[in-house]
């Protein structure tokens, strides 16, 4: 039997603002093997439900992930999204990415650095690439990074590749020592 990752119970949303029900009576069981995918027209609560899962909306009903019952953002769900107006427009890249570790409770900058070392790095790399060339579009930008990350990917490989045999040389030239020394 699959493990229940994501139960949703009678989910409403409704801004403070409005009359209008974005989300209304939402029931949805997720299991670790199940694929979702989301589907309507713009303005029919798609991205509202998406927050609302990821605790960064207020909502009606019930949420739970994996077993844990949502009422902020957490490390254990992550959230892309579609445009840059979602970010914080003052902060850096490196700012965003790290922003959630601040709220969570770790206020030692540098360790939070440390903490995300590799995402934080690669942060730094896709700002000045993308500060330096304002003239790339959206998929350009989003061909750059992903020609990067298959890049890194490779270059991975590549030295798991040599730490193997610089390891396997070591173990040969340590046989030949020992067999010399019985020699």
């Amino acid at each position: 039997m699959d493990k229940n990752i994501l139960k949703i119970r009678n989910l409403v949303k409704q801004y403070d603002n409005s009359q209008n029900v974005i989300l209304k009576g939402i029931d949805l069981d997720l299991n670790e093997e199940d694929f979702l995918c989301i589907l309507g027209p713009s303005g029919c609560g798609k991205s509202t439900m998406i927050r609302c899962i990821a605790g960064f909306e207020g909502y009606e009903g019930t949420i739970e992930v994996s077993g844990e019952k949502v009422t902020k953002p957490g490390p254990d769900r992550i959230m892309v999204f579609q445009d840059f107006n979602q970010l914080f427009p003052w902060k850096t890249v490196l700012g965003n990415i790290t922003y959630p570790l601040k709220v969570g409770g770790m206020k030692d900058k540098e360790e939070r650095k440390k903490r995300d070392k590799r995402i934080y790095e690669k942060g730094a790399v896709f700002e000045s690439i993308f500060t330096e060339s304002k003239n790339l579009t959206k998929d350009e930008f989003y061909q750059l990074i992903t020609s990067l990350i298959r890049k890194e990917e490779a270059n991975i490989k590549i030295k798991k590749i040599i730490e193997s045999r610089e390891e396997t040389e070591n173990q040969n030239t340590e046989k030949e020592d020992e067999e010399t020394e019985i020699e």
